[in-house]
């Protein structure tokens, strides 16, 4: 245990309560959801951002499904929440972000994400598969049909003149390199 410092009487201190510090996020988190919620008599501000980060986790109408979808709400719902600790996360330890998102339930969110992630990677292994197996069809490189990918012999008009170069009496290039005496 810690010695306090004497403290002197007129100075109050006082000690931050972890309970305090999560309710004040929370309200935080929870005005950033309802500000992302969509509704058209709504004059609030919106979160354009939050909305392509919807797009691009595929909340959209067309991946999930309308609004009226019970399902389709409480993960759209969750997905807020989860947004919204993202970017209250953004000046708060990760670990005390991490606390405040305990307090909600967004298990609708996490199983469609680790279903989508699940789809992601079973389709990028299948799109690996037939890369492989497309690379394996056209077997090692120099074999093949029997026809030259380039046409061969002919050198650059550059290169030519430099080899009819006559220098027959110029000095090698070493000797401008050697230490004068």
């Amino acid at each position: 245990m810690r010695h306090a410092p004497d403290i002197p009487p007129d100075i109050t201190v006082q000690r931050p309560s972890a309970d305090q510090i999560t309710s004040f996020l929370k309200r935080r988190v929870d005005r950033v959801a309802a500000a992302q919620e969509p509704s058209p008599d709504s004059t609030g501000p919106t979160f354009p951002a939050v909305h392509r980060q919807h797009l691009r986790l595929g909340l959209s109408v067309d991946e999930l499904g309308p609004d009226t979808d019970e399902g389709a709400k409480s993960i759209r719902a969750g997905a807020r929440i989860k947004i919204a600790c993202e970017i209250i996360g953004t000046w708060v330890e990760e670990s005390l972000m991490a606390e405040v998102l305990k307090t909600y339930d967004i298990t609708a969110y996490s199983e469609y994400a680790e279903a989508r992630a699940a789809q992601a990677r079973a389709e990028l292994a299948l799109a690996t598969a037939k890369a492989e197996a497309q690379e394996f069809k056209k077997g090692p490189k120099g074999e093949g049909s029997g026809t030259k990918r380039k046409a061969g012999g002919q050198g650059t008009r550059g290169v030519d003149k430099l080899k009819k170069a006559n220098t027959k009496g110029m000095a090698s290039l070493t000797t401008f390199f050697v230490k004068k005496q």
